[in-house]
């Protein structure tokens, strides 16, 4: 009886537990502008979309593990993805600036970051690059793609490369295709 309290109260209402003590969410949840610093509750999936906004989170432990809608966490305070959900249908993390790295961003058909759109073909290249930059920050960017381009994982690597330089490119505000010879 506690547990539906407590889902109540967080303004849940269409839900099931299952016999193993799982709770599955049948709606979107809003829990945007709560001054929140931790998720209130471990839920096991949300069917629906999970819009944790505007709070004062700095990670995200207690997510659930599967959000098929959109997965918000804009404007927060946010240093890793770290105890993300394993798979979203989008993910929203934008303005959180001492978020340095997408590094355990969930399996997702589309992450926004900032103005850019990441699509599911560049996700797992551009969480690489993203995490690639950020170790290799004593070399200039150039330098980094470049050496990124010598140990391209697979033949399509260059290829959706491009792509994604074109993306850093705009986060950035640096042109670095030209200069590489890959644009």
């Amino acid at each position: 009886m506690i547990i539906h309290n407590q889902l109540e109260e967080l303004g849940i209402t269409k839900y099931r537990i299952t016999d193993d003590s799982k709770i599955i969410v049948f709606q979107d949840i809003d829990w945007s502008k709560q001054g929140l610093t931790k998720i209130p509750i471990k839920l096991e999936k949300v069917c629906g979309s999970l819009n944790l906004n505007d709070n004062e989170l700095e990670n995200l432990e207690n997510s659930p593990r599967i959000v098929t809608g959109a997965f918000a966490v804009v404007r927060n305070k946010l240093t890793t993805l770290k105890g993300a959900p394993e798979n979203v249908g989008s993910l929203y993390i934008s303005r959180n600036p001492m978020l340095k790295s997408i590094e355990y961003a969930p399996i997702c058909k589309m992450i926004k970051h900032g103005e850019t759109v990441i699509e599911p073909d560049d996700i797992e290249l551009y969480k690489y690059i993203k995490n690639y930059f950020i170790w290799q920050q004593d070399l200039s960017l150039v330098e980094n793609i470049k050496d990124l381009l010598k140990f391209a994982p697979d033949s399509n690597a260059v290829v959706r490369s491009m792509s994604a330089v074109k993306k850093i490119e705009e986060i950035r505000g640096v042109r670095v295709g030209l200069d590489i010879g890959i644009l």
